[in-house]
């Protein structure tokens, strides 16, 4: 880790250092610290086969600055010609919502008009058509939409103006060409990082724990036409013929790739008794900080064959309350919603001996709506429920 913050902060000197004023006040904007930077690009550094989705590019990111800049020159030409018209549009709308923080109160209106008045003043006199790379969040104010969702309800029109959805345009393209900016930057530090690495590690004779899994996978998978990659499973197998992985849901496509390489050739060896086990419960593939990937175990549910698929069918451990109500909240359709046609859900029946010890005004499972909006760090308050006979539905009690 000490490694990486290292890498990071060569990184950042190198790449922000030298950038234009602009450029180095959106970054900050983003990320505070090279520390920040190493944090956004999350804990996949290991996994070779990630890519970016949609793919981006910097000849796509020259199109959005030419449309954002053309949007900008429209604006500048609109608020310079009715910039006092369309104030004053807001100013005395009887329709708008006048809430001092989030409607168009007016010290919080005359605020953004400064605000606006400054973005569409050219921030570089040899070239006034450029934007600045930063959106103050109150310039919101002047968009349809914004308009539109602080609307009171009463007779009175709203306000409406050309700039007003020629504001939103420009909105939109800037935070499409936000976005694209900042999905660059991370694309450039993962490589520089994945690189720097690999190279610094060499010189200095280290190897971390994802160096073990991905030079294992590198040696099986990238020399599978030739013999070493083939020898080198065959000589595994022959030491572990019996591949048996507990809790497959928590793996990863990696470790995946190695287990499948080194039993396909195993496999393959005349004479040798192999055998792969793989048990999980696609219904726990939601530990992704732990390399939890449900597209894993759907590959591999694809690669097994259909004779070879077994399903426990009876829950020993759990009890019959517990096990009736999981079968009701997976049992339709549509069980898993990135796996409709691949995973299904087999009801299962209990075997009724966990149920002795069960706590018999206890529920087996507790569905808490939290509304839309609501703080998700503000825990939500239990209502007591009522004693209803066992197999019946439990509710909050009635007050």
């Amino acid at each position: 880790q000490i490694l990486r913050k290292r890498i990071m902060e060569d990184f950042w000197r190198k790449r922000f250092y030298p950038a234009a004023e602009e450029e180095a006040a959106w970054v900050v904007s983003r990320w505070q610290s090279p520390q920040d930077l190493l944090a956004g690009l999350g804990d996949h550094l290991g996994r070779q086969d990630l890519q970016c989705l949609p793919a981006i590019n910097p000849k796509e990111v020259e199109q959005q600055e030419a449309r954002l800049a053309a949007l900008f020159v429209q604006a500048q030409e609109q608020w310079q010609a009715q910039g006092n018209e369309i104030v004053a549009l807001l100013r005395e709308n009887k329709r708008l919502s006048r809430d001092k923080r989030k409607g168009y109160g007016l010290p919080r209106l005359e605020a953004a008009e400064q605000l606006l008045t400054a973005y569409l003043t050219p921030s570089s006199p040899s070239n006034p058509s450029s934007p600045s790379w930063l959106l103050a969040a109150e310039l919101e104010l002047f968009t349809t939409s914004k308009i539109e969702s602080s609307l009171k309800k009463n007779k009175h029109d709203p306000p409406s103006h050309p700039f007003f959805t020629l504001f939103d345009d420009l909105v939109q393209a800037h935070r499409r060409l936000d976005q694209a900016r900042k999905t660059l930057v991370l694309l450039e530090a993962r490589t520089w990082l994945q690189d720097e690495l690999s190279r610094r590690k060499q010189a200095q004779d280290q190897l971390s724990f994802d160096d073990l899994l991905t030079q294992l996978d590198t040696a099986l998978q990238g020399d599978l036409q030739g013999e070493g990659g083939k020898r080198l499973a065959q000589s595994i197998g022959k030491r572990f013929p019996i591949i048996m992985v507990d809790e497959f849901q928590d793996t990863d496509p990696l470790q995946y790739r190695i287990f499948a390489a080194i039993h396909r050739a195993t496999q393959a060896t005349q004479g040798t008794v192999s055998g792969l086990f793989l048990i999980g419960d696609p219904k726990q593939a939601i530990y992704s900080f732990r390399g939890a990937d449900i597209f894993t175990y759907i590959q591999a549910r694809q690669d097994t064959l259909p004779a070879n698929r077994l399903t426990m069918t009876t829950n020993y451990r759990s009890a019959t309350p517990m096990v009736e109500a999981v079968n009701s909240l997976f049992c339709h359709k549509a069980p898993f919603l990135f796996a409709k046609d691949t995973i299904d859900f087999p009801q299962v029946k209990a075997s009724g001996l966990a149920s002795i010890t069960a706590v018999p005004s206890a529920c087996a499972i507790t569905i808490i709506h939290r509304p839309v909006g609501a703080d998700p760090c503000v825990r939500p308050v239990c209502p007591p429920f009522r004693d209803v006979p066992p197999g019946q539905a439990r509710g909050p009690a009635p007050t």
